[in-house]
């Protein structure tokens, strides 16, 4: 009888070690154990900015965060997430939790209170900045000193060493051929993307300077090309320039002194974008990818293009991507999964850099936020859209993204003192600055670290207006 007994306390201690290290497994694996049985949860993943020294709720119960910003074993349901620091304004986003998979929720935090800092001190009548964000190139026409007027380049990203990068670099003078231009409205400046030259563009004239050092055009920096420039975009950063002249659309090597044709048609125009060290092309009904001095077909599996593709828009840092417009609708390519997703007749408004972000207009002017959910887990690509509480007096032209794509500065075109942000998808609209000293247009950038916006300002200095530089910290 005792031996029966030890044999049944064996099996069943045995029995529960076995099921003990199975809920175990089934837990560590992303499950929950609920009254209704074992569950699978899902988690989110939070990419805020300010990192540290914030909370996050969740229908309003607290969270409590691992090591790397997540939030795990959730059940899976819709959510309404909120994030709060003290001294910074709040910010909420909906979300959808799903079964084994991990949502991102990304978020920039703005302090209450924005600090406002004087860059420049001349008189900046226009100002341009590189694709990188690291550089401001501005011009002064009109000055109280005479050396400031010039074109020049100003470091917006702190080198650590003092008075290094931080001084501003004049680039060259007004010359009587600059002035002339300017007077016309006839200069166009195309800094690199890394900020070490510029184009100086005005009628037929274009030349190539240093941006690093002072020197004037001259014969010896233009660049001398045999037929007409309708448009002209950098190319694998300094080297090259893409020109559209006509019909012809060619790769021009500065170094080499040689044109190499991208494309050619004999009735329309070119249909291309160009990005960093690519240019993408319409061609033959076909799309094309033009890199390192040669093209290739790109290759779809499976799926169809619309045709008559008249406009290519390309994210600012994804090549992954393509936005194509046919007739009046645009549709959403998603090349390594040869995904393709028609948006209907919109107005695209912005892009984000990453690409997964758009805000469009639709026929009745309501603006929404469209969104290209990409998982890997499961292999798959998904377009959805939502309504945004953006006004409907956004002026898009002025619309600024952060390298980061997490949220977006723009201006109103009823509303002359103010500039606004939202987040990635159109939410958490924050007004970041009201004053009457800013100007129309864009006018403005924000730091590749996303902690500063940069804007040109107009001052009262000593009962003189004047334009300069001014730096909006977007961190305590």
């Amino acid at each position: 009888m005792k031996r029966w007994l030890r044999y049944g306390i064996f099996i069943i201690t045995t029995g529960i070690l076995i099921v003990g290290t199975l809920l175990a497994l089934l837990l560590v694996r992303g499950n929950t154990l609920t009254p209704g049985g074992i569950t699978q949860t899902g988690t989110i993943r939070l990419d805020v900015s300010p990192t540290q020294g914030f909370s996050v709720f969740l229908n309003e119960q607290k969270q409590n965060l691992t090591s790397n910003s997540t939030v795990e074993n959730i059940t899976p349901g819709e959510y309404t997430v909120r994030i709060v620091r003290t001294g910074y304004a709040e910010w909420q986003q909906p979300v959808e939790v799903q079964a084994g998979l991990v949502t991102t929720v990304s978020a920039k935090l703005f302090p209450e209170s924005l600090q406002l800092d004087q860059i420049t001190k001349s008189n900046i009548s226009e100002v341009f900045f590189s694709a990188s964000r690291r550089y401001a190139f501005y011009i002064v026409t009109d000055s109280p000193l005479g050396s400031n007027v010039g074109i020049w380049r100003q470091s917006l990203v702190p080198s650590g060493i003092p008075l290094i990068e931080e001084r501003a670099v004049k680039i060259t003078n007004i010359t009587p051929a600059i002035a002339s231009a300017i007077a016309a409205q006839n200069l166009r400046l195309l800094p690199t993307e890394d900020g070490s030259k510029i184009l100086l563009i005005f009628g037929a004239a274009i030349h190539l300077l240093d941006a690093g050092s002072y020197n004037e055009p001259s014969t010896s920096n233009l660049i001398n090309l045999s037929y007409q420039v309708d448009s002209i975009a950098w190319l694998n950063q300094a080297s090259n320039l893409v020109i559209r002249s006509g019909n012809l659309l060619a790769d021009y090597n500065i170094a080499d002194v040689r044109t190499t044709v991208i494309s050619y048609t004999n009735d329309t125009t070119p249909v291309f974008a160009v990005r960093s060290n690519s240019v993408y092309y319409y061609a033959q009904n076909q799309l094309w990818k033009y890199s390192g001095g040669t093209s290739r077909l790109i290759d779809l599996e499976n799926i169809s293009l619309p045709a008559g593709i008249s406009e290519i828009i390309t994210p600012e840092a994804n090549e992954n991507i393509l936005i194509l417009k046919a007739s009046n609708s645009y549709h959403y390519l998603y090349l390594s999964a040869s995904y393709i997703k028609d948006l209907g007749a919109v107005e695209i408004l912005t892009v984000s850099p990453n690409g997964q972000l758009l805000i469009t207009k639709d026929p009745t002017g309501a603006l929404a936020s469209i969104e290209l959910d990409i998982s890997l887990v499961q292999n798959s690509a998904e377009v959805k859209t939502k309504a945004t509480t953006l006004p409907t007096t956004l002026d898009a032209s002025t619309i600024t993204w952060d390298t980061g794509s997490r949220f977006f500065i723009f201006k109103q075109t009823s509303v002359s003192d103010s500039l606004f942000s939202a987040d990635r998808y159109g939410e958490n609209i924050t007004t970041l600055l009201t004053s009457e000293n800013i100007l129309t247009g864009k006018n403005y950038n924000i730091t590749p670290n996303g902690e500063n916006v940069i804007i040109l300002l107009s001052d009262n200095n000593e009962g003189s207006i004047r334009q300069n530089l001014y730096q909006l910290s977007l961190v305590e």
